[in-house]
């Protein structure tokens, strides 16, 4: 069976038995998703020990990078701005730890939403701090609608992976104040919103590295009800089945 990486958060509890005391998570829609698709899911702790992340990442075939915290803008060379959110370094050290086993094993990668935007600044891009600083922001993109209903539309790129996958226009969640700002060199974008943010990414072919992909949403909260969302996740896990040695 696929196994697929699931990079883990971090939370201080508040609860009045163990409050104060940090749990390490992935909220259950990414589990049901890969489950789903028939992958096998996989938690990455949360631990500066890159010995154990490459042990993990070595035994599974794909990795995806969940959502969460903002990401600290140090990780791209700027200093903290006033509407920057909560930064938590130890979770971009693990994304980056993920990254780099990732990529030495050549296993495809999916960003989601935080996911999407650490992947880019790991491969030499920038961000928006809050969603604010953007200067073209004509639409919400943090509903106040629940987690598994759509909020706006998205357009997709006729030359792209994800054009094969979900068309050419869909309907997508939103909840993210941070977004693409610069775009890394080795990626191109393949979805916008009407208001021009980058909503998608995947990387320029290369042969001598594995593929990846970012979307700005959360399709994990969809999957059960969206078809197209579904199809997201088995097409990734179809990738990873193809790119695993025999």
């Amino acid at each position: 069976m696929i196994k697929i990486a699931l990079s883990c958060g971090l939370y201080v509890t508040k609860d009045a038995h163990w409050e104060g005391s940090q749990h390490q998570y992935v909220n259950d829609a990414y589990v049901s998703a890969v489950l789903n698709a028939g992958a096998a899911p996989v938690l990455v702790p949360a631990t500066d020990c890159r010995e154990a992340v490459s042990a993990v990442i070595e035994d599974c075939d794909g990795l995806i990078l969940t959502g969460g915290c903002d990401v600290s803008p140090l990780e791209y060379g700027q200093e903290p701005a006033p509407k920057l959110g909560t930064v938590i370094p130890r979770r971009d050290r693990l994304d980056r730890m993920t990254c780099d086993s990732a990529y030495e094993k050549k296993i495809p990668i999916f960003g989601i939403c935080r996911g999407m935007q650490f992947l880019n600044v790991y491969l030499g891009g920038t961000l928006y701090q809050d969603v604010h600083y953007y200067p073209h922001e004509t639409i919400q993109h943090s509903q106040r609608s629940p987690r598994g209903e759509t909020s706006h539309p998205v357009v997709v790129s006729e030359d792209s992976w994800l054009y094969r996958v979900i068309g050419e226009r869909t309907l997508v969640n939103s909840w993210h104040h941070q977004l693409i700002n610069r775009l890394a060199p080795t990626l191109k974008a393949t979805a916008h919103s009407s208001d021009g943010v980058i909503e998608a990414f995947e990387s320029i072919p290369d042969p001598s590295s594995s593929f990846l992909i970012g979307v700005q949403w959360h399709p994990e909260e969809l999957h059960s009800t969206h078809a197209e969302m579904a199809n997201l996740f088995s097409s990734f896990i179809d990738l990873c089945r193809d790119a695993k040695p025999l």
